[in-house]
């Protein structure tokens, strides 16, 4: 299954180490989960993280660089880092613009975003078959617990 992880399911993936968009981001790591990623999508994350989340006296929202930057590494070792082209312009948001075009352009089955799921579904569903999923919806369907069965 192919999919896109919006830049907040990595930034969740930083703030959050044991939360679900780290169990997606994990799931890439070790090869269980197809991920697409952009240079456009790696320079919005670096971004991000040095306007929003460089503030040392709030631990709970602060961000070091270098933990940034070996997620990048991972990011370009475990993703596949598709061309930035065909930029769709549907959107208001350059950022969001990209991330649907990275969907469009590698052909994915899921988009997992925490926000904006509304917009992103909106432009999607009129021309692809792409499902847009927030990060515990698409670990329902990408990582599906296993259920335990009772001995008797």
């Amino acid at each position: 299954m192919k999919v896109v992880l919006d830049t907040n399911c990595y930034i969740s993936r930083l703030l959050t180490p044991n939360g679900g968009g780290a169990k997606l981001v994990d799931m890439m790591i070790r090869g269980k989960l197809q991920v697409f990623a952009s240079e456009k999508q790696i320079e919005e994350l670096l971004r991000v993280v040095k306007e929003q989340f460089q503030e040392p006296k709030k631990p709970e929202k602060y961000i070091p660089l270098e933990v940034a930057n070996a997620l990048v590494v991972l990011i370009r070792a475990k993703a596949e880092v598709i061309p930035d082209r065909r930029m769709i312009k549907s959107s208001g948001d350059t950022d969001d613009n990209w991330i649907i075009s990275i969907a469009i352009n590698a052909r994915a089955d899921i988009l997992v975003s925490q926000n904006r799921n509304h917009i992103y579904q909106e432009i999607l569903g009129k021309s692809t078959k792409i499902r847009v999923m927030r990060i515990a919806e698409a670990l329902n369907e990408l990582a599906p617990k296993k259920k335990v069965t009772k001995k008797r």
